[in-house]
């Protein structure tokens, strides 16, 4: 996702271009435009779409998107609940054969090293690589969301044909939800 403020100036840039030039000279932005999200909104605009319906049909499309990135971090979090667990099966497994060979001295050792490691492996991969996953994909959505949330009014307050220092004043209020 892009930056929030950079996604503001495009809407402003957007937004001037349609004052200065007419609705239809946003045809060849959007089809320029590399955001799909923005995209759509510059195309809905330009068709003369309603604003609400417009809001409406690019709403629908953010709810499509959480329930892609919630299916995404699922999988993360599942992989953070269970690789310790596996960890666990890998220590039970190792201290099982460290026990069976207590009679060879030479056995005991790799038997403890493969209990260890299975341990450490599974706190690895649960917590270093899954959670740590998990919370940027969660840090990334957040933005991806603030984001769509300036395509979604900007694109809205373009097509309702708003004033420029409107349109500024209304997506510079969203910015601050990305410090927080």
């Amino acid at each position: 996702a892009e930056d929030p403020s950079s996604v503001i100036g495009k809407m402003v840039h957007y937004a001037e271009r349609a004052r200065k030039e007419g609705m239809l000279a946003l045809e060849e932005d959007s089809e320029n435009e590399n955001d799909i999200f923005l995209r759509k909104g510059l195309r809905l605009a330009v068709d003369g779409t309603d604003p609400s319906l417009l809001e409406k049909i690019l709403n629908t499309d953010i709810d499509q998107l959480q329930t892609r990135h919630k299916e995404g971090k699922q999988i993360l979090e599942a992989g953070g609940t269970f690789a310790p667990a596996f960890g666990m099966i890998g220590t039970l497994v190792g201290l099982v054969a460290m026990l069976a060979n207590l009679s060879d001295p030479s056995a005991v050792g790799p038997a403890m090293a493969v209990a260890l490691l299975t341990t450490m492996y599974g706190a690895l991969i649960g917590t270093g690589f899954a959670g740590i996953f998990e919370g940027k994909l969660e840090q990334k959505h957040g933005k991806e969301m603030i984001a769509c949330q300036i395509i979604i009014q900007g694109a809205h307050m373009i097509a309702a044909e708003e004033s420029i220092g409107n349109i500024k004043m209304k997506l510079g209020a969203i910015m601050p939800s990305v410090e927080e």
